[in-house]
């Protein structure tokens, strides 16, 4: 009996976690795993194979690993944690995750990967940083890119190897479907697609070099097709508000969309994105312009001019959007690649299964943490009042800001 157990941040919608989790259970599955996927952040699940976890919402994983009671965690531990498996695996997917799948794996005795899939980290503390230095020195540390756990822990020999592709988040989401939406498409001039996330951090600067780029074309029609959303309506709102404010681009909104019906990329001419959404609209044959998950500006096309999808090299310089929407669509330096006898895309698990089948010592760690003085109020506000007064206050203070 083997149970694999993911800490992610949601299920909902549709996100290169949502799609990681989704093809990877299946992976698991395949393979005798019982898989369960736990969670803090609510909503409407999407993804077919992913509604059967709805109910494993946990509101506490949300919070600090300081703020909740001893017992409450135990609490949390025994609805986590199921010991009448032989094998447990557990894989966390944030920073803070991270404290509570070592915190499960220590009650269990197991396996805790920390695979990271942020594109930026928070600073951290030094009790966190200690924890992140025994799962590096225990091989359970990983990144989603070659260059992620070389910026969050900092340059070190032991960083470089650090990296696992999260397989699935940009493969098989593309279908020969129908989509009534596609019969109200009509190309424009220029047509720009965003692929991802609104609330992703390079959304506003991308923005503004499209804005930008349609101020100088003013006797032309600009088509910008935005295929995510954000949990945050208000998010959304704003993103929305921006584009139609320029009086020449033609904003359409699909928002989550899964799987994406291929035709749709036959009104396209560039694409714009970062990480799984880039490589995913690079194999769709549509010149893409990858963007940098520190800095928001272009590393360069993909496939062309770079090969980084999240983190430029040192080599590579930093470029503006607008520059290469000129080159793409006003130069035609990078033409579409038809793509002929489309293959869907064998998952390659190797490099995960090698995780799992690496020889495994179970290494206590001493999860004692110092309270500071912001953890000491929340954990008494928390023990007192409970999470959903604090999620109230929040809300509240959101509204008055």
């Amino acid at each position: 009996m083997k149970k694999y157990v993911f800490l992610t941040t949601s299920i909902r919608n549709v996100g290169g976690a949502q799609l990681y989790i989704s093809r990877k259970l299946d992976y698991l599955k395949e393979n005798g795993w019982d898989v369960d996927v736990f969670f803090y952040n609510d909503g409407k699940v999407v993804i077919p194979n992913l509604e059967c976890f709805k109910d494993n919402c946990v509101n506490e994983l949300s919070c600090n690993f300081n703020w909740i009671s001893k017992s409450k965690k135990k609490k949390i531990c025994t609805k986590v944690i199921d010991l009448r498996f032989d094998q447990i695996i557990l894989e966390s997917h944030t920073v803070e995750l991270s404290l509570w799948g070592e915190f499960f794996a220590q009650y269990a005795q197991c396996r805790h990967i920390s695979y990271l899939l942020s594109e930026q980290f928070p600073k951290i503390d030094s009790y966190r940083e200690r924890l992140f230095h025994f799962k590096l020195q225990n091989n359970l540390l990983f990144g989603i890119t070659k260059r992620s756990i070389y910026f969050f822990l900092g340059e070190q020999e032991k960083t470089k190897g650090c990296f696992l592709p999260a397989i699935g988040c940009a493969s098989n989401n593309v279908e020969d479907i129908n989509d009534h939406r596609l019969n109200g498409l009509i190309r424009a001039d220029y047509n720009i697609l965003s692929l991802g996330r609104l609330e992703k951090p390079y959304i506003n600067n991308m923005i503004e070099n499209v804005k930008e780029f349609a101020k100088l074309h003013l006797d032309k029609t600009i088509n910008l097709l935005l295929i995510g959303d954000s949990a945050s309506e208000e998010i959304t709102s704003k993103v929305l508000e921006n584009i139609r404010s320029s009086q020449n681009i033609n904003c359409i909104f699909w928002g989550y969309t899964f799987p994406i019906p291929r035709k749709v990329f036959d009104y396209v001419d560039v694409s714009i994105g970062t990480a799984g959404c880039t490589t995913l609209t690079k194999n769709e044959g549509i010149p893409t312009i990858a963007i940098d998950g520190n800095d928001y500006d272009a590393i360069g096309v993909l496939g062309y001019t770079t090969n980084n999808c999240l983190f430029r090299n040192e080599h590579e310089p930093r470029i503006k959007i607008i520059d290469l929407l000129k080159d793409i669509l006003e130069s035609k330096n990078y033409s579409r690649k038809k793509i002929d006898n489309y293959k869907i895309e064998k998952l390659d698990y190797s490099s995960h299964q090698a995780i799992i089948d690496s020889k495994f010592k179970f290494v206590p760690y001493d999860m004692k943490m110092r309270k500071s003085m912001k953890d000491w109020l929340l954990f008494v506000v928390i023990y007192v009042f409970g999470l959903n007064f604090i999620n109230r206050l929040r809300n509240v203070i959101k509204v008055l800001r």
